[in-house]
């Protein structure tokens, strides 16, 4: 089981109602844990802040390959990058 600490805007939750969201958005960077915002058939949840190491079930998740070579481009640049925020629009 993952952790929001690992999720990603774009990929596929399930719930701790039993119900599938989308993950719309997520800050990270605060000690007290991401700040998350799911959707459901286009209504937005949230924003909430699960405490850190909270677990989260992901149905599936999206490509990140683009942006993973673009952040390791920056770091090998040495630009020191940091994921602060991820948000996709639906």
């Amino acid at each position: 089981m993952s952790s929001w600490e690992t999720v990603h805007a774009g990929d596929t939750v399930l719930g701790h109602d039993g119900l599938t969201y989308g993950v719309l958005e997520i800050v990270h960077g605060d000690p007290q844990g991401p700040t998350v915002t799911l959707t459901r058939f286009g209504v937005t949840v949230g924003p909430a802040q699960p405490p850190p190491g909270t677990p989260i079930t992901v149905l599936s998740t999206t490509d990140m390959s683009a942006e993973a070579r673009a952040f390791a481009a920056l770091a090998e640049a040495g630009l020191a990058p940091q994921v602060i925020r991820e948000t996709i629009n639906p």
